[in-house]
């Protein structure tokens, strides 16, 4: 995801699952997108209103994240997988 939108890596690791919508429709106007509204470095923060921002996602990116939300998924239900 950080090769195809720009993501910084303290972006990406304050990313909820919240803030990924990876089901909506670009054909109704509204492309899969992320919100990064937080940055993290050194436990807090960074990020100030106005570097808040809203990213479409490509194809390739929404993969990616269907499948480690997969993943998540499956190491909840079987903790052994978690590995």
């Amino acid at each position: 995801m950080s090769l195809t939108t720009g993501i910084r890596t303290e972006e990406a690791r304050a990313l909820p699952w919240d803030h990924v919508d990876i089901d909506s429709d670009p054909r109704a106007g509204v492309p899969p997108h992320i919100a990064v509204w937080r940055s993290v470095r050194a436990g807090h923060d960074t990020k100030t209103e106005r570097s808040r921002r809203t990213l479409a996602l490509p194809q390739s990116a929404v993969a990616a994240l269907r499948e480690q939300r997969r993943r998540q998924a499956a190491a909840q239900l079987c903790p052994e997988l978690r590995k």
